[in-house]
């Protein structure tokens, strides 16, 4: 789970609050963790420097 208000709105925090749910939040955003965000960083720099010829 992040911090989108979406996930802190009474009906969640309700569904939450049940003993059984075993809340995990994700740690803040980190592009060097995430593989695929350095291979969408090359490919958009392939494809602009091929846009800009």
């Amino acid at each position: 789970m992040d911090n989108c208000k979406l996930h802190w709105s009474i009906t969640v925090r309700q569904a939450l609050s049940d003993p059984q749910v075993l809340v995990q939040y994700l740690p803040a955003y980190s592009p060097q963790l995430n593989p695929v965000e350095e291979f969408f960083s090359t490919l958009k720099t392939i494809t602009k420097g091929e846009k800009d010829r």
